[in-house]
């Protein structure tokens, strides 16, 4: 799957040169309408802030996989809270009728 995914991207960015999003809405080029892969590329965003949003977002997503493994390792250490409605053998009456249906499909 990740092959054909991948290889599906590929061929899919190859087809759509060169424009960047899609072919020129304007065909005559009046305006100078011509989106393509050349004038797509950006030099606004510099080394700093590009590696600035990296770390961030590194981290806050770091910090977020530590929260949920503590989280999971804490309910797992704790199991599941005992039921109120599937009393213990011991406090059962000695009650032979059916319990009423809780679940089907």
């Amino acid at each position: 799957p990740f092959l054909a995914s991948s290889a599906g991207w590929v061929f899919t960015e190859m087809g759509r040169q060169p424009w960047v999003v899609a072919p020129n809405p304007n065909p005559s080029g009046v305006d100078g309408v011509w989106l393509i892969t050349a004038r797509g590329v950006s030099t606004v965003p510099g080394v700093s802030s590009i590696a600035i949003s990296l770390a961030a977002f590194t981290l806050l997503y770091g910090v977020l996989a530590v929260l949920w493994y503590r989280l999971m390792h804490r309910y797992t250490i704790e199991g599941v809270a005992p039921s109120e409605k599937d009393p213990s053998p011991e406090a059962r009456t000695d009650d032979d009728a059916d319990a009423p249906l809780s679940f089907a499909y």
